[in-house]
């Protein structure tokens, strides 16, 4: 019923805007917060958006359809199994060159942090995308093969 999904959604946004709001440093490097009420706001509001997505409303249909949100679930089974691997070797590679640098005072700061994200997701995306088209795409060819009689 849309009384839950609001209930839901509104419960979500609630808790991660808290969240940005008084303790925004944990959106790109998670601790108390999003590790524990966060991840329940995720949730919630993860809920609502699927169960949305069940209405049928012009909107959401509309923002469902774009052309990048059906590549990005073409491809979202390779971000999930790929994603931590590239991002712990991102960070990991970041971290060993800071060290280097300490020395100089140079710390990453809030923008660095972010342009760390979108590499990230870049190379997830591009990872799974090549992983797609060479793995997956061969073995969902075998599907006609067991179809249900």
């Amino acid at each position: 019923p849309m009384g839950s999904i609001i209930v839901c959604g509104s419960a979500g946004s609630a808790i991660l805007g808290y969240i940005a709001i008084f303790h925004r440093y944990e959106l790109v490097s998670p601790a108390l917060w999003m590790g524990t009420i966060g991840i329940t706001g995720y949730a919630l509001l993860s809920t609502a958006l699927v169960a949305i997505s069940q209405h049928k409303l012009p909107f959401v249909q509309k923002v469902l359809t774009l052309k990048w949100m059906l590549l990005a679930g073409k491809y979202s089974y390779g971000m999930y199994v790929y994603h931590i691997f590239i991002i712990f070797a991102i960070r990991h590679y970041l971290v060993s060159f800071s060290s280097l640098r300490l020395d100089l005072g140079v710390r990453f700061g809030f923008p660095v942090i972010i342009l760390a994200i979108i590499i990230e997701m870049v190379v997830v995306y591009l990872v799974a995308k090549v992983s797609y088209d060479l793995y997956e795409a061969r073995f969902l060819r075998l599907k006609k093969y067991f179809k249900p009689k």
